[in-house]
């Protein structure tokens, strides 16, 4: 073999050693939200996604029950500036719909609110909503089915946002450790981090 071609190969060898690692492969989200930090990260690395693929695939990300961005009571939905409906993995028969009008169980008109964050980039927002039930699906007429939630929305481009939300019941307190859903089992009121327990 010639001294040129094992070279070549040698230097070849070796590029392909030192660059091994260096491709990525894109992992599913982390959907271990237990606090409002981590949401507004899983927030933020959704928007980012949204905006390095074409829009229609993110809506079908977004959209699909089985897919990276929904675990149980955590998904993300997706609104357009003028109050309709683009995705959502637990209510696709309301995709596409005006909901610029509706309101929660305790009369907030949540499109709205949620917009006007958006509109600043991204914001907080907390209201009332249905928890899926167990056939992943979301009947807003199920009012006893509501349940606190800290959401959280994040613009997309000057078209359309996301937003997603965990129930205070999922809630961990950062410095205490406390949950609602676990901590509030007796009858008498008590307090877990700033909530106060029925």
């Amino acid at each position: 073999m010639k001294p040129s071609s094992i070279i070549f190969i040698t230097i070849t060898a070796i590029i392909v050693l030192c660059c091994a690692g260096c491709t990525t492969v894109e992992e599913p989200p982390s959907t271990e939200i237990t606090g409002g930090d981590q949401l507004e990260e899983y927030m933020h690395n959704a928007a980012v996604y949204a905006r390095s693929v074409d829009k229609d695939e993110a809506l079908a990300a977004f959209s699909d029950p089985n897919g990276p961005y929904v675990k149980d009571n955590l998904y993300i939905y997706a609104y357009d500036f003028n109050g309709t409906l683009i995705a959502h993995p637990y209510q696709p028969e309301k995709v596409g719909t005006d909901r610029t009008n509706w309101t929660t169980a305790n009369g907030l008109h949540f499109v709205k609110a949620a917009s006007d964050a958006a509109r600043n980039k991204s914001g907080y927002i907390v209201y009332m909503y249905p928890t899926p039930g167990e056939e992943q699906k979301i009947d807003e007429e199920m009012h006893n089915l509501y349940e606190v939630k800290l959401g959280y929305v994040e613009q997309v481009d000057d078209t359309w946002w996301i937003g997603s939300g965990i129930y205070l019941s999922d809630y961990i307190d950062a410095a205490t450790g406390g949950n609602a859903r676990r901590d509030c089992k007796d009858d008498r009121p008590h307090r877990i981090g700033s909530c106060l327990c029925p």
